[in-house]
């Protein structure tokens, strides 16, 4: 018999996930609720530009992988603005693993702080 609400146990290491990766902005857009319709903040897009996570197997044999230039939307409670381009940080994040392979994250976080912009080339 499947188990009701389970997903409500799971919790997702965010500060594990994040500590050998490099955010940057790629797109900033509206966030508003999905039924209806209501602006609730702001959602942004990150690419993952470096990865140096030591990725393992349940072996803990080293796989040759990485997430480098995945990209991931973080769930902000407020209206903000970050440059296109810059390097990011995501401030008290909250996520979820979901999809039916468990390879999906939705991410929400209180605030993105800016960590460096790359200069606008004329």
């Amino acid at each position: 018999m499947p188990l009701k609400k389970v997903n409500m146990f799971s919790t997702f290491d965010w500060i594990g996930f994040a500590k050998d990766k490099k955010l940057m902005c790629t797109a900033c857009d509206e966030y508003k609720d999905y039924n209806t319709n209501k602006h609730l903040g702001t959602l942004v897009e990150a690419a993952i530009i470096e990865d140096n996570t030591d990725y393992r197997d349940e072996d803990g044999n080293k796989l040759n992988i990485s997430n480098r230039f995945e990209k991931l939307k973080f769930k902000v409670k407020k209206d903000i603005d970050i440059p296109l381009n810059a390097i990011i940080n995501p401030i008290n994040v909250t996520g979820k693993v979901t999809g039916e392979y468990r390879n999906n994250l939705s991410l929400k976080c209180d605030d993105i702080q800016v960590i460096s912009q790359q200069p606008r080339k004329v």
